[in-house]
């Protein structure tokens, strides 16, 4: 379950999940996402995995890849995708600065700006930290 607001051009989104795990699809209600997006974990210490993947690309990381998530390009539909479970993941296409920190009270995320286009959905996926 998560909440929105949406202030001067920044959605942020309130991911509410009494575990720190967990996974979610966002769409805007608008036509376009807004110029930024930031994602909020209130209550989270650390973010040990964050994956993010848009019709486009996905991208995977931790606090500590802040600012170098790095990412693989998708095929166009998801039919034409050919990897598959207990492939080797693709090479990464590069990095993108995909911003992890703690804030006051959680862990925020925070998107480049135009990161996403039109309507789009985006997927995210997180663990707050490894339970080996």
């Amino acid at each position: 379950m998560a909440e929105s607001q949406f202030d001067a051009g920044v959605l942020r989104v309130t991911i509410l999940s009494s575990r720190g795990i967990g996974r979610c699809t966002i769409t805007p209600e608008e036509k376009n996402w807004p110029e930024r997006l930031e994602i909020f974990f209130p209550g989270l210490t650390e973010l040990e995995s964050l994956q993010v993947e848009s019709g486009r690309f996905s991208a995977s990381g931790s606090r500590r890849q802040s600012g170098q998530f790095p990412f693989v390009l998708l095929a166009p539909a998801p039919a034409t995708r050919n990897h598959k479970a207990g492939d080797k993941p693709p090479l990464p296409a590069g990095v993108l600065d995909i911003r992890v920190r703690q804030s006051e009270g959680g862990v925020l995320v925070v998107l480049p700006d135009r990161f996403l286009v039109e309507k789009e959905a985006f997927n995210l996926a997180w663990i707050d930290w490894l339970r080996i």
